[in-house]
């Protein structure tokens, strides 16, 4: 065996066994205090075309396909997406005003389905507004990386879709 293919070999079996011991679970989980009230957020999380207006992968500029379901807002509310970094597909699964919306996440090439959920709790005249995503990678050793890459990504986008919502209702909605 030369060295070169001692080396790939070694390789392969250093990433394999670093794999034993990555998860391919995750949580993802973000939250921010927001000087507003249940009845001015919940439009705004529950409505998937009020969307653009706050969450980062759908903001101008950003060149995505969106296309809604039949329903839009609240329960069953869908859509579809298309853009350069890849697609997918989310259902509102859950919509209550007094508490927030749950939604299955579905990323195309990848058979899992994501839980995620937006919801807020009223503290005095502010709201803790909480962004988070259970998931799963399945795929046995590719997975477990990807996990490790994605849940930072995940969690910058949902603190700067949070920032973008408590810019957006402590502006009045503007």
């Amino acid at each position: 065996m030369n060295n070169a293919s001692k080396i790939f070999l070694f390789f392969t079996l250093f990433i394999f066994g670093l794999s034993l011991f990555l998860p391919n679970e995750f949580t993802v989980e973000k939250s921010i205090i927001i000087k507003a009230n249940k009845e001015q957020i919940y439009p705004y999380i529950s409505d998937l075309k009020l969307w653009p207006k706050w969450v980062p992968w759908q903001s101008e500029g950003e060149d995505m396909k969106i296309s809604y379901g039949q329903v839009s807002k609240g329960r069953g509310a869908s859509q579809r997406w298309k853009g350069k970094d890849g697609a997918g597909r989310l259902i509102i699964t859950e919509a209550n005003p007094d508490k927030g919306i749950t939604y299955a996440l579905y990323f195309d090439n990848f058979p899992e389905k994501n839980l995620c959920y937006l919801t807020f709790e009223q503290q005095g005249d502010k709201l803790k507004v909480t962004w988070k995503m259970d998931g799963i990678m399945s795929y046995p050793i590719l997975g477990k990386f990807m996990v490790v890459l994605f849940k930072p990504v995940i969690a910058d986008m949902y603190e700067d879709g949070l920032k973008n919502l408590k810019k957006l209702l402590e502006q009045g909605g503007k």
